[in-house]
């Protein structure tokens, strides 16, 4: 399939032109990389939102247990203080 881009820059254009020099490729073939690979980035990210939510779940609730030790901590240590210890 072929697609058009419109609207670049000359600038922008130019940078495409740099990048897909530097990777080897020809402009179309770079961009057809950069659109695959994002394409394919935001299928895993769908792919795995389950995994990421349910990970991310578990890391806020050791955030606040180590919330709860680090207040003891400190209440502790102010109550020494106040002590005079």
């Amino acid at each position: 399939m072929e697609l058009k881009i419109r609207n670049l820059t000359e600038v922008e254009s130019q940078k495409l032109d740099e990048l897909a020099k530097k990777e080897g490729l020809s402009k179309d073939k770079y961009i057809t990389e950069v659109l695959r690979n994002h394409l394919k980035g935001d299928d895993l990210l769908k792919a795995n939102h389950d995994f990421f939510e349910n990970e991310v779940a578990k890391v806020i609730e050791v955030i606040k247990d180590n919330n709860k030790v680090i207040n003891r901590a400190y209440d502790y240590m102010e109550r020494k203080d106040n002590d005079g210890n």
